[in-house]
């Protein structure tokens, strides 16, 4: 019964507007007054600007402040998501997710609702994944509520995405050669981190306890942030969730040419900086969803200095306490991206037999999955990790190995993305047919993810080390630590040459 109150509990956040109640007075933000709403326990503000639209001359620009607004906005809504074509079918949790737009940067804050006058509680800021192609902060999975009570003032944000975010075109260039360009994205989650600070106090936060995390993209974004010069400062702890930390970053110069050829098909001369950004949004969208064609981040050396591996090597990142991990089978949620490994890696397939048993199974297309998995997320997972602890950064590593009960008819393993439901506590949407594990891992790793926002030492989470590599595995069974968890697998895939580049 406990299970299902935990469970039902979660479901407040689509009762009607009855269940509402009075807010306390509006906050003053740049831009002008926002009040909030009272839900329960928790007082949320949807939809607050802060940055102006990247819009007309604003596209493909830094974000520049928000257009003040009259009178007092009632942060009820959602903005804009920022342009992108609509995901595939089939997503099983409820959808509130506003139209795209090309004026999308609006953030969102939870708190709880009985924050005292010059309260200090943790901020975490969370960074959606998606590709960089798609995201919302509006998703359902990403609701602050929990975290709110769990006293932790959370926010999520919008940022561009696509070719809207992450563009570089010589016409640019020369318009602003002195200008940090191409990772528009990058510059819209350093703004939204600038609010932050500035104003957090007025919604109870600690500016001086500002914990970044993300997943997937967003994973990737915490490790930009964390290696960017624009962004120290910014933020105390940082959490990477499935980062793949060797993704290999275009060069500018690679992306200026792809910039280029996509605007001639848009009719766009190459100096012509008024025609490129005149070009209808939904042309510079294109049809794509999930394929990038190039249109990620870029090496532009200012944003983004490096390649993500070689800044943590470097020790040249933000040394804060980190936290870092993936899941056990990641690559089961894109199963193209393992088709056909054993007959690339026939050499040594027969050593992936003996260190690689198909979760029990000893079928090709699950091994084929869980080298994949090795490859892009466990193995660059460990090597962060054991960057951050040359370079004197407190590290924390996870292993997400437990399969929600839905989920086992299709995955032998935990899939790519499956652990943010139980992080956020917002699992319900996600399973609706739980066992009594579920509940229980849900609340294992949101406590900690709180934990750490607050003390920077989860609990019962030792810390990685040099010699000493500990990692906290969250299983069915309830968290479990393990020392040099698979490591003659990741041993076997670090000494593998390097796969091809992805852009």
């Amino acid at each position: 019964m406990l299970r299902l109150a935990k469970f039902l509990a979660v479901t407040v956040l689509l009762l009607p507007a009855a269940s509402l109640r009075a807010a306390p007075a509006p906050v003053e933000v740049p831009g002008g007054a926002v009040q909030g709403v009272v839900e329960g326990d928790v007082l949320h503000y949807w939809g607050i600007p802060f940055a102006a639209a990247p819009v007309g001359d604003l596209r493909w620009r830094a974000p520049q402040p928000p257009k003040p607004w009259s009178g007092t906005l009632l942060a009820d809504k959602f903005g804009h998501n920022c342009m992108q074509n609509p995901r595939p079918p089939g997503a099983p949790w409820p959808n509130r997710e506003p139209t795209p737009s090309e004026d999308c940067l609006y953030l969102n804050v939870w708190e709880p609702a009985n924050t005292t006058t010059g309260a200090k509680l943790p901020v975490m800021v969370w960074i959606y994944g998606g590709g960089f192609q798609i995201g919302s902060s509006a998703t359902i999975l990403f609701d602050g509520t929990q975290f709110a009570k769990d006293g932790v003032v959370m926010v999520s944000f919008n940022y561009r995405l696509n070719k809207f975010g992450f563009f570089a075109h010589p016409a640019l260039t020369k318009e602003s050669p002195n200008a940090p360009l191409g990772n528009y994205a990058v510059l819209d989650q350093i703004a939204a981190l600038k609010w932050v600070r500035a104003n957090i106090a007025r919604f109870g936060g600690d500016p001086a306890n500002v914990t970044i995390f993300g997943e997937s993209a967003g994973a990737m974004s915490v490790q930009y942030l964390m290696g960017s010069p624009l962004a120290q400062g910014l933020f105390d702890k940082a959490i990477s969730e499935s980062g793949f930390g060797r993704f290999h970053l275009q060069s500018f110069a690679e992306a200026e040419a792809k910039g280029t050829a996509v605007a001639a098909t848009w009719g766009v001369k190459t100096d012509d900086v008024a025609a490129l950004r005149a070009v209808p949004a939904k042309e510079v969208l294109g049809d794509t969803t999930m394929s990038h064609n190039g249109f990620w981040p870029m090496i532009d050396g200012k944003i983004i200095p490096d390649q993500t591996i070689n800044s943590f090597e470097a020790g040249k990142v933000a040394h804060v306490p980190f936290m870092v991990g993936s899941n056990s089978y990641e690559i089961g949620l894109f199963p193209t991206l393992a088709a056909g490994l054993s007959q690339k890696m026939s050499s040594v397939w027969p050593k992936v037999e003996t260190l690689f048993d198909g979760f029990g199974r000893h079928d090709n297309g699950v091994l084929e999955k869980q080298v994949a998995t090795d490859l892009m997320l466990t193995e660059p997972t460990r090597e962060l990790a054991r960057a951050a602890v040359k370079a004197g950064m407190p590290t924390y590593v996870y292993y997400y190995s437990y399969v929600n009960p839905s989920a086992r008819k299709i995955w032998p393993g935990a899939p790519h993305f499956w652990e943010v439901p139980a992080v956020f506590g917002t699992m319900p949407y996600m399973e609706h047919d739980p066992e009594p594990a579920t509940p229980k891992v849900t609340e294992a790793m949101n406590s900690r993810w709180s934990e750490f926002a607050k003390t920077g030492k989860p609990a019962g989470w030792p810390q990685f080390a040099a010699g000493d590599e500990q990692w906290l595995d969250f299983t069915g069974d309830g968290p479990v630590v393990r020392k040099n968890l698979l490591k003659p697998r990741l041993d076997f895939v670090e000494a593998l040459p390097p796969p091809p580049k992805t852009n």
